[in-house]
């Protein structure tokens, strides 16, 4: 699928799906705050955005190798 463009309704799917999983962390975070418990509420964001951006990282070099992988009988 290299090449691939994303289409219109591609774009929106991911922009949607952004605010819902942000909106879903901030409502969990904020939960937490407003029950008084700060240190569990601090640590699950940090914790969150850790993974959050380890994940992505991991995405971006997966892709990156699968891009670079050779077709089947291509040269060696």
């Amino acid at each position: 699928m290299k090449g691939k463009r994303p289409t219109p309704i591609d774009t929106l799917l991911v922009l949607l799906g952004g605010f819902t999983t942000y909106g879903t962390f901030a409502g969990d975070a904020e939960g937490l705050l407003d029950m008084s418990r700060l240190g569990e509420g601090v640590l699950y964001g940090v914790v969150t955005v850790v993974i959050g951006v380890a994940a992505a990282y991991a995405g971006t070099v997966l892709a990156g190798r699968r891009g670079n992988a050779k077709p089947d009988g291509a040269g060696s």
